[in-house]
């Protein structure tokens, strides 16, 4: 069975991708690669949230993760972001995290059949957390960003707006929070946009994740992340993180934003 994406189900599922940490802790891997139920949601009505499934880059043929391209030139995002920093950050970065990823399914796959000592399934479940959030991450990353030309910046419309003015008084009081957290964290790691699932109305929330996965909690959807690690900015910003954040608001593209947000909680 394959879903719109080409996403072999049952291969997704074999891969062992159940209860990733990350981004992704909450199940969403296994929804993602397994298409999320998406044609049973349709038959419902309910809103199909096929973000991962679609870009995520799963090859059902190979049974391995490929690096999607990105979705817009490297150079789209300057004179926020130089092309340079994008190029080096999807080439190299990314795909580091895809490559981390393939190897730690491929060995806890040996694990399972006995071919390496079981007490290496701590290590290899810490990589595959880690690479699989990694990938997560720069996945919903790539696709949360636009150039200037291309409707990047500004400020969000309509629900999301809505919601924002709701769970932090104002946009510019969510700016602030989102800034200052992404500003905050210790060493590498993300601030995010998140909707709770367990609040009333799927309440919106600002966290931060270190590294790709620590800190990250449990019954969040993302829906925008800003990537702090140093490779994310060094070129351009050196280490004016905070310069590089208001950089960032000027990229963003609210209307992906808002569409991920109106899939999760529906219309």
């Amino acid at each position: 069975m394959h879903d719109s994406a080409g996403i072999d189900r049952r291969a997704a599922l074999a891969a062992g991708l159940v209860g990733v940490g990350g981004v992704m802790s909450a199940g969403v891997v296994a929804s993602a690669l397994a298409g999320a139920g998406a044609r049973g949601q349709e038959r419902q009505g309910k809103p199909v949230d096929d973000f991962w499934a679609q870009r995520l880059g799963y090859s059902a043929q190979k049974g391995v993760f490929e690096l999607p391209p990105l979705p817009f030139a490297p150079e789209a995002l300057e004179p926020h972001i130089d092309a340079q920093t994008m190029t080096l950050h999807h080439g190299r970065h990314h795909q580091a995290y895809v490559n981390g990823l393939n190897a730690a399914l491929k060995k806890l796959g040996e694990l399972r059949d006995g071919a390496i000592e079981p007490a290496l399934y701590r290590h290899w479940t810490r990589e595959l957390a880690f690479n699989a959030a990694g990938h997560a991450n720069h996945t919903l990353f790539w696709g949360t960003l636009a150039g200037p030309s291309a409707g990047g910046g500004g400020r969000p419309a309509g629900p999301l707006l809505s919601a924002i003015d709701r769970d932090f008084g104002s946009f510019e009081k969510f700016e602030g929070q989102f800034k200052a957290t992404a500003a905050a964290v210790e060493g590498n790691g993300w601030a995010w946009l998140v909707v709770h699932r367990a609040m009333p109305g799927g309440r919106l929330m600002v966290s931060a994740s270190e590294r790709q996965q620590d800190l990250y909690f449990w019954g969040s959807e993302p829906i925008l992340g800003v990537d702090v690690w140093e490779h994310a900015y060094y070129l351009k910003y050196q280490n004016r993180r905070s310069d590089y954040l208001g950089a960032f608001m000027n990229v963003i593209d609210w209307a992906a934003v808002s569409a991920r947000y109106a899939a999760i909680v529906g219309p």
